[in-house]
């Protein structure tokens, strides 16, 4: 099944264009986990702020069937 990793941020949408095969909606929200942290990493060393982004993960259809806040992969 494709799914679609779209970061939110705020009201702006970054929408991923092509989209990744995963067999499982659970094997796309692990992907959305570390590429959060990935992109988290990168913000945090350029100095810019990380409240509030999230992975919206979506279908070939557009909808929406997950969602994963980028705060919820930080192991605090």
């Amino acid at each position: 099944m494709r799914y679609f990793l779209n970061i939110r941020d705020g009201e702006d949408l970054l929408v991923d264009p092509d989209g990744s095969e995963f067999e499982t909606v659970e094997l796309a929200i692990e992907e959305a986990k570390a590429s959060a942290r990935d992109l988290m990493a990168e913000k945090l060393r350029a100095g810019e702020p990380i409240n509030g982004q999230s992975f919206e993960i979506s279908d070939a259809h557009g909808t929406v069937v997950a969602t994963v806040k980028f705060r919820d992969v930080l192991p605090l």
